[in-house]
């Protein structure tokens, strides 16, 4: 493929992508940020967590901060929420005590999709 198919095919992803589609994996968390605000991602998380039937769900929300404690397919799950400035926010995963970096990224995906449709009912 040629650099400007290249250029055209990210350009045409960012155009769709809610994220950054920059994430870190550092100590067993999958961190990576929206543009989005904080409300907006908070919805995509919880209702990700309602759509996989999390069981064991601990909510611990602020006003700039918060996290998503349970149980999915007999893992923990760790999610972080995270004002960083206007319009973007920060969300860390975190599946089982150690990290599972693949299981994380599929999580991400799934918020990723939930928000889309959060902003589309609020646009």
């Amino acid at each position: 493929m040629s650099a400007q198919g290249c250029t055209a095919l990210l350009t045409a992803r960012a155009a769709v992508s809610a994220s950054t589609g920059t994430s870190l994996y550092i100590n067993g968390e999958l961190q990576t940020d929206y543009y989005a605000p904080i409300d907006r991602v908070w919805k995509a998380c919880e209702k990700t967590a309602r759509d996989l039937r999390a069981r064991n769900l601990y909510v611990d929300r602020e006003y700039r901060d918060g996290s998503i404690d349970a149980t999915i397919n007999g893992n923990n799950v760790h999610i972080s929420i995270t004002y960083k400035q206007n319009g973007i926010t920060s969300v860390g995963i975190r599946v089982g005590a150690l990290g599972d970096e693949s299981s994380s990224q599929f999580l991400h995906d799934l918020v990723e999709e939930n928000l889309r449709t959060v902003l589309k009912e609020n646009s």
